[in-house]
C-alpha cells in the first residue's frame, strides 16, 4: 500500500491503484500457476476459474469506483503534494489518466485468459466488498472534530470518542518518557481540529477504541503550506515520542515503508531526560518548563531533550524567563537568577484555560497575548478577561489580584455547538502558590499563534 502520503485524498486514490494492481496480480497467479498446476495432475479446475471470475468482476467494479473517484477528486489531485519521503511533487491528471488507461488494458487482457464455458459474467455480480465502497467519500467511518483530551501518547478524545493512534506505541504513561510523550501530543493537538482517518475493514480495537489516524490541519504558517495535513503517528514517531506498532495488522492509512522511515529520523530515541538545579534570589520559586510546573528552584527538576522555555516566579516578585536546551543526561546547575520586587499596586495572575489549549487572551479588551501565562495586574480594580481558542465559544470572567498572592484564574471553555457544561469560572486567590503556570506574555508563539494573534489584534482595533 502507498498510503504515506499527507494528502488524504492523494492516498485515498493512490491505495485504490494499488489495491486493482494486487488484485491483478493475484489474479495472474490463479490463472497462470494455481489452474495450471492442478491442470497438470488432472484436476478439476472449475473452483479456480470460479474464483478468477469472481476476482476479475470485483477488480472491473473497483475500476469502475476508481475511475469515479478521481474524476471527482480531479482539482485536489491536480496539485502538489507531499510525497511519503517528504518531497513536494506534482503528478497531475496525467498519472493518473495513465493509471487509468493501464488498468482498463490489463483488465481486458486478463478477460481473455478465462476460456469458453468461463466467460466473465457481468450478471453475477460478488458480493465483494468494493462494491460497498462510496467513491465521493473518506473511509466510511473516518470523522472530522476537535480533541479535547489526550489521554496518553496513543490515546486521545476526538469529538467524544476515543480514538487509539494506529501504527505506534508510546511510553507507558506513569514514566518519565510516556509524561514527556503526552505532554507534547498535549501541546501538538489539544483543541485543535484533527480529521480520523479510519480503516473500514478494521475500525476499532480489542478494547472498543476507534483505530485511525490523526491528520491534524495546518494554518498555512508551516512548511507544509496552506490547506495541508499532517500525519501525526508521522510526527511522533519522527520526533522521538513513539516507536512503530503494526501489530493491529494492515490499516489503510499506515504505510510501514513510511513508519520505518520516520522512526529512523529520530535521532535520540526514546524522549532522554536531563536534570537541572535552578537556583534563584529569593529561593523556592516556582519553576514551569513549556507552561507545565515541574518543582521548586533549588530542586532538581527533570527536562526533556530538546528547546525549553523555563520560567521562575514567586509571590511578591517579577517573573524570570530564559530559553534552555537539554542535550545531556547528567545532573546541572543553573543560576542564580535575581527575581525582582514587585511594585505594592501590582499582583501576579496565572491564566490558563480547562482544558489546557493555546488561546487568545483579552485583558480589559486589550490584547495581550496566549495562553498559559503568568502576568501582573494592577491590584485595585477588576480586570476582565476574555478567552477566545479556535473550536470554542468566547469565554469571559473577571479577577481582583491581592498584593503579595498569586491570583488563579481558569476559564472553563464550551466547544463551539454545544451548551455548557460547568459553571461559571472563578477566580481563586491562595496564600499559597500552586498549580501550573506558563512563563508569560512574551512566551515564545508559534508563528501561526503570531499570525492569529496579529489578525485578532486588528479585527479587535477596526471595531
Amino acid at each position: 500500500m502507498t498510503t504515506g502520503w499527507q494528502n488524504p485524498i492523494v492516498a485515498e486514490a493512490r491505495y485504490r491503484i494499488d489495491s486493482i494492481q494486487q488484485g491483478m496480480s493475484e489474479f495472474n497467479k490463479i490463472v497462470l500457476t494455481d489452474i495450471k498446476s492442478l491442470q497438470n495432475v488432472h484436476g478439476d479446475v472449475t473452483q479456480l476459474y470460479d474464483s478468477a471470475r469472481s476476482l476479475l468482476i470485483s477488480l472491473d467494479e473497483d475500476y469502475q469506483i476508481l475511475k469515479n473517484y478521481i474524476n471527482y477528486n480531479k482539482d485536489t489531485l491536480s496539485k502538489e503534494v507531499v510525497s511519503p519521503d517528504g518531497k513536494q511533487i506534482t503528478t497531475g491528471m496525467n498519472y493518473y489518466q495513465f493509471a487509468l488507461d493501464t488498468i482498463n488494458k490489463r483488465l481486458g487482457s486478463l478477460e481473455s485468459l478465462i476460456p469458453a464455458g468461463y466467460d466473465v459474467d457481468q450478471s453475477s455480480s460478488p458480493t465483494g466488498q468494493s462494491a460497498a465502497v462510496n467513491p465521493f467519500a473518506k473511509p466510511d467511518q473516518s470523522f472530522t472534530g476537535v480533541c479535547t483530551l489526550v489521554a496518553d501518547g496513543d490515546t486521545i478524545l476526538v469529538g467524544g470518542r476515543y480514538v487509539r493512534l494506529a501504527g505506534v506505541d508510546s511510553p507507558e504513561g506513569g514514566t518519565d518518557s510516556g509524561k514527556v510523550s503526552a505532554k507534547k501530543l498535549t501541546d501538538l493537538l489539544l483543541g485543535k481540529n484533527v480529521d480520523v482517518m479510519v480503516d473500514y475493514n478494521t475500525p476499532r480495537d480489542l478494547y472498543g477504541r476507534w483505530l485511525g489516524v490523526p491528520m491534524l490541519h495546518m494554518d498555512g504558517e508551516t512548511e507544509l503550506g496552506k490547506g495541508q495535513l499532517m500525519n501525526v503517528c508521522v510526527w511522533l514517531l519522527r520526533n522521538c515520542l513513539a516507536s512503530p506498532n503494526l501489530k493491529f495488522g494492515k490499516h489503510h492509512f499506515v504505510d510501514p515503508d513510511e513508519v520505518k522511515r520516520a522512526a529512523n529520523a529520530c535521532v535520540y530515541g526514546w524522549p532522554q531526560i536531563g536534570q537541572y538545579k535552578i537556583l534563584t534570589d529569593p529561593s523556592h520559586a516556582i519553576v514551569w518548563v513549556d507552561g507545565d510546573f515541574v518543582g521548586l528552584s533549588g530542586s532538581p527538576v527533570d527536562i526533556s531533550f530538546g528547546a525549553h522555555h523555563i520560567t521562575v516566579f514567586k509571590a511578591g516578585y517579577s517573573a524570570y524567563h530564559f530559553d534552555l536546551n537539554v542535550d545531556q543526561s547528567i545532573v546541572q546547575e543553573i543560576g542564580p537568577f535575581k527575581l525582582l520586587p514587585l511594585p505594592v499596586s501590582t499582583a501576579l495572575v496565572e491564566i490558563r484555560t480547562e482544558p489546557n489549549v493555546q488561546a487568545v487572551l483579552y485583558i480589559n479588551e486589550q490584547l495581550v497575548g496566549v495562553t498559559p501565562v503568568v502576568i501582573d495586574l494592577p491590584v485595585d480594580a477588576n480586570s476582565i478577561i476574555r478567552i477566545e481558542a479556535d473550536g470554542y465559544d468566547s469565554s469571559s470572567t473577571s479577577v481582583l489580584p491581592m498584593i503579595g498572592l498569586v491570583s488563579h484564574v481558569t476559564p472553563i471553555l464550551t466547544p463551539s455547538g454545544f451548551p455548557p457544561t460547568s459553571p461559571a469560572p472563578s477566580m481563586i486567590p491562595s496564600a499559597k502558590i500552586s498549580g501550573n503556570a506558563p512563563a508569560k506574555v512574551s512566551n515564545v508563539l508559534s508563528k501561526s499563534m503570531i499570525a492569529k494573534v496579529r489578525r485578532k489584534g486588528a479585527r479587535t482595533k477596526s471595531g
